[in-house]
């Protein structure tokens, strides 16, 4: 009561306040209408006195009562820990500046604002809310693709991911109406990202979609094609694909100038160390498959990329994995049944496969004299330039 009686307070509704000092001692520029991130602890912050989100959770500038905005990032009163983002008008340049955190009101609203605290903000699950059946989902970085724009009679988005419960989902928004629906694959098939389906719109307008098992528990693909054309509603029986190992990692591609030929490059698990790339093929849109090819093989972890013209060529980059090897980036393309380097050298026909990483194209060396071991991100293809990201 005396501290409220005589020093600057926001406003009495509230119980508590404290001090947050900004250090921009090593800077020498003033910062203006900067959004800086608080984190919240139980050793700084006494989350017992608060809200159960943070709703009561007012920022004032350095006289204790100018109202500063904030966005509540996180916020959990059972972990007792939070992120903040609050926009501070000045931190003046080579020195600290004081801000207040107040808290203690149990009878407010919050007043969190991405857009007033950002400069440019952007909260994809406020503005599809009416259109997103829930944020619980998950992808991993290798099954791919794991959503596709295609426009044909509508236009639409499709996305595949596993939830929490492990069923496998597909999702689609209609940029036409702004309508979404969502259709479970496969109910309770996997808890683990890596079981998230890759999808392949193919050349007619049906949709394919893959998963598999992660952990090489299982020599078998999954899929399902839709009923419909662009239509994710009704589905056709799940089907399977076996073979000759444990399979992940599911890449689907289609060829329009092989006659619609439908390429699924997968993941082949030999040992719980060792790895090889292999792909089956359907000439009759997934009625039936080949019998699995061995693409790369590697004696360690062994990952890869895919993209496609959709006409006549995928691209393929591939690397080790940085925790077990110093491993390097590579990359080579397929062209009516064989396989090249990006100056057009053969380096082995399909009869011939499989390959291994010293027979491609070295994008970057991570065992060269300063150099770091390197992991594939990505590839993409643009007026048949194939770009490749990678991380060292």
């Amino acid at each position: 009561t005396q501290l409220k009686a005589t020093s600057s307070w926001f406003n009495t509704g509230w119980g508590y306040r404290r001090t947050i000092t900004l250090d921009n001692s090593g800077n020498s520029n003033t910062l203006t209408n900067y959004a800086v991130k608080i984190s919240l602890t139980s050793s700084n912050f006494g989350f017992s006195k608060t809200q159960s989100s943070g709703q009561d959770l007012r920022f004032t500038s350095s006289d204790g009562t100018t109202l500063i905005d904030h966005y509540i990032d996180t916020y959990s009163s059972n972990s007792q820990t939070a992120t903040i983002w609050v926009e501070v008008p000045s931190i003046t340049a080579s020195t600290t500046t004081t801000i207040y955190v107040y808290y203690g009101n149990a009878s407010v609203s919050t007043t969190s604002n991405g857009e007033n605290t950002f400069n440019r903000f952007e909260d994809f699950i406020d503005n599809l809310n009416a259109n997103l059946p829930g944020t619980n989902g998950a992808w991993c970085w290798f099954e791919d693709p794991r959503a596709v724009h295609y426009q044909g009679t509508s236009n639409k988005t499709y996305v595949g991911y596993v939830n929490t419960s492990g069923d496998i989902i597909i999702w689609s928004y209609n940029h036409t109406d702004s309508t979404a629906q969502e259709f479970t694959l496969h109910a309770a098939f996997e808890v683990d990202d890596h079981a998230s389906p890759s999808i392949l719109v193919r050349n007619d307008g049906h949709l394919m979609v893959f998963y598999t098992r992660h952990n090489g528990v299982q020599d078998t693909i999954y899929y399902r094609i839709s009923t419909n054309v662009e239509d994710i509603s009704s589905w056709g029986a799940e089907q399977t694909i076996t073979g000759d190992a444990k399979y992940d990692y599911t890449n689907p591609i289609q060829l329009s100038g092989e006659s619609n030929k439908i390429y699924l490059i997968y993941r082949k698990w030999v040992t719980a160390t060792e790895f090889y790339w292999g792909y089956v093929t359907s000439t009759d849109g997934g009625v039936s498959w080949s019998s699995p090819k061995t693409l790369l093989s590697h004696t360690n972890y062994l990952y890869a990329k895919v993209d496609s013209n959709g006409v006549d060529k995928i691209y393929f980059t591939a690397s080790g994995h940085p925790q077990h090897e110093t491993s390097s980036t590579y990359f080579f393309y397929y062209y009516n049944g064989g396989f090249y380097k990006a100056d057009g050298t053969l380096i082995k026909t399909e009869a011939n496969l499989p390959m291994v990483l010293s027979d491609l194209d070295l994008v970057y060396n991570g065992t060269a004299q300063g150099n770091y071991s390197s992991w594939v991100w990505d590839i993409a293809v643009n007026n048949g330039i194939p770009y490749i990201a990678f991380a060292t």
